[in-house]
């Protein structure tokens, strides 16, 4: 790995600030043809809390507004020769030759490389405020982000007269925002006893923009649900059969139709064209439906720190 960096920083009055970096990163483990990545950033803050305007805010004691846009880059590999193709043990073969039988070790190819395998890359928008109001005992930040990454590093299907079930290569295209708010406050200060708080709080949104950019007959994207993955959906989406209950001793010959019996788990069916002539259902990915996601959105802790005698801490 090689990477080259700069970064430029201007300050007026200490009060509006720029800065902007660029690197260029490199990694061997990428595709031959794609190792090196440049990845830039911008960004400037406002200390609003030093303006005249601000001078009656006496509650007021730092106020900054920043604002930043730029891209990152994700070199995260399962194997770091992902891009390579390798070799394996074919087994045992055996062949005649001028009469004679031999037994010979073989070696197939166990994975496709792919020269063009490059960087995962992130572009992202940030907004967020700093604040300290009464004489420092509360302070904070409120910030908005919002995430596209491009570029993943997955697997593709390929088809099976390829002789390979895949092939590793930068597909898709995942979008994350959301909000994160953070507090600290000094309750109360005395020479043998303080306590002090500290609050955050986040929230995010995440949903699959693109995955492998194929279409069907009426030019939607389609979905991959050997993974459970869904164009609109986050990642960790629940895409499942929906379970109402469990069969009952007097449901007997109902739950028998689809191989079931009394305590098993009752799988709702939807009824759909599949189901038999007799009324007996049958269930397939037209009975799975959405319920929600295997991340959680909202993440939010509180710490307590106390101090007595000046050495003696606790927290919770």
């Amino acid at each position: 790995a090689a990477a080259y960096l700069g970064r430029l920083f201007y300050s007026y009055k200490d009060r509006y600030m720029f800065t902007g970096t660029v690197r260029r990163d490199g990694y061997s483990a990428f595709g031959q043809n794609n190792p090196w990545a440049t990845f830039w950033s911008v960004g400037g803050s406002w200390v609003f809390s030093e303006e005249k305007f601000m001078e009656g805010f006496d509650w007021l004691n730092n106020g900054k507004l920043r604002v930043s846009y730029g891209t990152n880059g994700n070199r995260q590999l399962a194997d770091t020769y992902l891009a390579l193709s390798n070799l394996k043990d074919g087994g045992v073969m055996g062949y005649w030759n001028n009469g004679a039988s031999s037994v010979v070790h073989a070696l197939e190819v166990e994975r496709l490389a792919n020269p063009n395998l490059e960087w995962e890359k992130t572009t992202s928008w940030n907004v967020g405020v700093d604040f300290a109001v009464l004489d420092y005992r509360l302070t904070g930040s409120i910030e908005w982000y919002h995430k596209k990454t491009h570029d993943m590093i997955m697997a593709k299907r390929l088809p099976d007269f390829t002789g390979f079930d895949n092939i590793t290569t930068n597909l898709g295209e995942v979008q994350n925002s959301g909000i994160e708010i953070s507090l600290n406050s000094r309750n109360i200060e005395t020479e043998n006893f303080t306590w002090g708080t500290s609050l955050g709080f986040s929230f995010n949104k995440n949903k699959i923009n693109h995955l492998y950019y194929e279409y069907d007959e009426n030019g939607k994207e389609m979905d991959d649900t050997t993974n459970k993955w869904f164009i609109g959906k986050p990642i960790g989406e629940i895409w499942d059969y929906e379970v109402d209950g469990i069969w009952q001793l007097d449901e007997a010959a109902e739950a028998a139709k689809v191989g079931q019996m009394p305590g098993d788990p009752k799988v709702i069916n939807h009824y759909t064209a599949d189901d038999k002539a007799d009324g007996t259902p049958v269930y397939n990915d037209n009975d799975k439906v959405f319920q929600g996601t295997t991340t959680p959105p909202i993440y939010w802790n509180m710490r307590n720190d106390f101090t007595f005698f000046k050495n003696w801490k606790f927290s919770f």
